[in-house]
Formats: structure tokens, C-alpha cells, sequence
């Protein structure tokens, strides 16, 4: 049994893993190869901040299963491999600075276009994956991680 961590934000939590979700999903129609980073920026910025204190043994993937194990509910449609998207988006946002054009940095609002038979452009350059744009169904039209990073890069 993984040992527990504190979860001061559930809220926001659902949130990051309700966008991966999303993420993934494009990813899964990409055959893009990955390529494995550090995630320092990513890590500290998006999800240490919504955490109490991780032991400082853990890795990335083992703090995701913990979050996952302690916040699975009868609903949820998330799963942590879903997070294996970060091998494409954490090159393409994190790693080269793009906080202000980052879905949880500077948010959504001067890429999204919301027209259908078109690429999603968040989806594009958060990941490089080409997916239909669908307005009516879009989980990013809402905005609602816009801020959450806090990186101080996307200050």
C-alpha cells in the first residue's frame, strides 16, 4: 500500500487530470515517439504547489499513483498512464518556456479558435498532436486551469 500524501486542492487536482485526460486522448491518435525530460519545471510548478509534502524519495510517477489511489472515484474516467503525455508535452511547453501560451500557465485565450474541421491548436502546440477541433465537446473552452502553474517562469 503506497503511503499518502496530503491533498490540499482536490478541486484543482481533478482539473490538471481532467486536461491530461484530454491530452491523452489526442495522443493516442498521434504515432509521435517520446522523448523522456526533466520535468523539474513541470513537477514543481503544476503539481507541488497543490500538494503537501512529497517524500522526497518519490518520483513523478509514483506521487501521480498516489494522487490517482487517493482521489479514484466510482466516476472518474482518469488513469495515470493518461500522464505519459507529458513525454510530448512537457518538451513542447516546460522545458522551452511557453508558459504564456501553456493551457495551465497563461491559458488558452489568444490560441483557441473553437472552429470545427480544423486541428485544435492548444492540443497542437501543447503536444504536437493533430486532432479535430470540436467546440461543443471542448474540455479547454472553459479556461479553467488557466494560472494554475506555478512556475516561476510563467509568472
Amino acid at each position: 500500500m503506497p503511503k499518502t500524501i496530503e491533498i490540499k486542492q482536490p478541486s484543482k487536482l481533478r482539473d490538471v487530470l481532467r486536461i491530461f485526460s484530454a491530452l491523452d486522448k489526442a495522443r493516442w491518435s498521434n504515432t509521435d515517439n517520446y522523448n523522456l525530460i526533466n520535468n523539474i519545471i513541470f513537477r514543481d510548478g503544476l503539481f507541488s504547489p497543490h500538494l503537501g509534502a512529497i517524500p522526497k524519495t518519490w518520483d513523478m510517477p509514483r506521487t501521480i499513483h498516489a494522487i490517482h489511489t487517493q482521489m479514484a472515484g466510482p466516476n472518474d474516467t482518469f488513469y495515470p498512464e493518461q500522464l505519459d503525455v507529458t513525454f510530448d508535452f512537457v518538451p513542447r511547453m516546460c522545458a522551452k518556456l511557453q508558459c504564456r501560451r501553456c493551457v495551465f500557465g497563461g491559458g488558452i485565450g489568444k490560441l483557441c479558435h473553437q472552429q470545427r474541421g480544423f486541428c485544435c491548436p492548444v492540443i497542437l502546440a501543447a503536444c504536437g498532436y493533430f486532432f479535430p477541433c470540436d467546440p461543443d465537446a471542448c474540455t479547454f473552452k472553459p479556461d479553467s486551469v488557466c494560472g494554475l502553474c506555478q512556475s516561476p517562469f510563467a509568472k
